[in-house]
């Protein structure tokens, strides 16, 4: 027994003490095992498998010898020991390949383990070599299913890597992304048009959905329509949290609307009941203004069909409401204050690279109805212009 540790001590905590200094002591934890017949099952220590595998880094031939003849029960260490040498920032697959010729085994329990944990995103490669790819595969799939949808967190990096590696087809991944009903919808044999979901991706419920739709849109890029149904998912989740945010959440919320907003395919009509409604909470008013800002941008600079300013038209009747009067036929005005907008006067109050505002005049005016006032008038001016005329006799 050690002499600088009181004599009392039981053999498990000498290990565990001269452990911490193993470069020092390398001999005498060798000797505890040896002489004093140590076994090192983790029901004596939850230390007991990180101090095995330091260890068996500095003395390999030993471990694998305690195990091979039967000193230290496989059946205890296998996951343990995979999982550390697995997880490790360098894996040592030579050891890896050891651990494996005398009996270790990679398995199930221990593979969806590191794929959750993203540990192992980097020697997939490798681990094929022992692991039949199509069992590999499998586990993917149960771990990419939950970052879309569980409780777990989303890893951006593991999952990249993991697409990419199983070369996973939109198809595989539509039901892991997509809310059930939404892929129904979509479905064209589908025969119940009128059923409605209320939100369109499995990653709706979690904690953080941002991380999951801000990775669907930069892997799948502008267009696509996991993008689009991220976008609308996200403006409902932004309606939906009525007790604000904290500023990592703002600041997340902003970059990923910065990204989606930069595309225009994502601009609807039909977001502008949900802009309002998020613009009724005070906290989130700057979200609202900036996106209908953009969408205001959008419509001064592209010229859409008869029928899409219709429908723009329609949905901004209805989020201006009574304040509408109809004096003429070329004509609509709105109610003091916002009579006198214009969209220059916009311009200067607001800095959409920062997401921040500048008004002077009191009392201030709803910065939100003066642009959709603006974007009326911009649609209003267009179906005038696109009204066809008839020669008359």
């Amino acid at each position: 027994m050690d002499p600088d540790l009181d004599v009392r001590s039981d053999d498990i905590q000498q290990f565990e003490f001269l452990s911490n200094d193993l470069d020092n002591n390398i001999d005498k934890c060798l000797d505890l095992i040896i002489s004093h017949h140590l076994i090192l099952l983790p029901e004596l220590s939850p230390a007991v498998h990180i101090r095995l595998f330091q260890l068996m880094n500095k003395k390999p031939d030993f471990v694998l010898g305690l195990i091979a003849s039967g000193h230290l029960p496989l059946a205890e260490v296998n996951d343990s020991l995979v999982q550390l040498v697995l997880s490790h920032e360098h894996p040592n697959y030579a050891l890896l390949q050891r651990l494996v010729d005398v009996g270790f085994t990679i398995s199930d329990a221990c593979l969806l383990t590191l794929l959750k944990q993203g540990s192992i995103v980097n020697s997939l490669e490798q681990i094929s070599q022992l692991v039949p790819k199509a069992t590999l595969r499998k586990h993917c799939l149960t771990v990419l299913k939950t970052m879309f949808g569980g409780e777990g967190g989303f890893h951006p990096f593991s999952c990249t890597k993991l697409v990419q590696f199983f070369e996973i087809s939109e198809q595989e991944i539509a039901p892991m992304i997509l809310h059930k009903l939404e892929l129904q919808i979509q479905d064209p044999k589908f025969s119940n048009k009128n059923l409605y979901c209320p939100f369109k991706t499995r990653a709706f419920p979690k904690t953080d959905p941002v991380s999951c739709w801000f990775w669907i849109r930069n892997f799948y890029g502008p267009g696509h329509w996991f993008s689009l149904k991220s976008y609308q998912d996200l403006l409902l989740w932004i309606d939906d949290h009525r007790n604000g945010f904290d500023g990592d959440q703002e600041q997340k919320i902003k970059k990923a609307l910065n990204v989606f907003l930069a595309d225009k395919s994502v601009f609807s009509p039909e977001h502008l009941l949900t802009l309002k409604s998020i613009h009724g909470q005070p906290f989130k008013s700057q979200i609202a203004c900036r996106i209908l800002f953009d969408y205001s941008s959008y419509l001064d600079t592209h010229h859409l069909p008869m029928y899409q300013n219709q429908i723009w038209k329609k949905h901004l009747d209805d989020i201006l409401g009574s304040k509408w009067h109809r004096h003429s036929s070329k004509s609509f005005d709105l109610e003091p204050p916002y009579q006198q907008f214009t969209l220059q006067k916009t311009l200067k109050m607001f800095k959409p690279e920062s997401w921040s505002f500048r008004r002077k005049s009191q009392p201030e005016t709803d910065l939100f109805m003066e642009i959709a006032y603006k974007m009326h008038q911009q649609i209003s001016g267009k179906l005038n212009n696109q009204l066809p005329t008839f020669k008359t006799r």
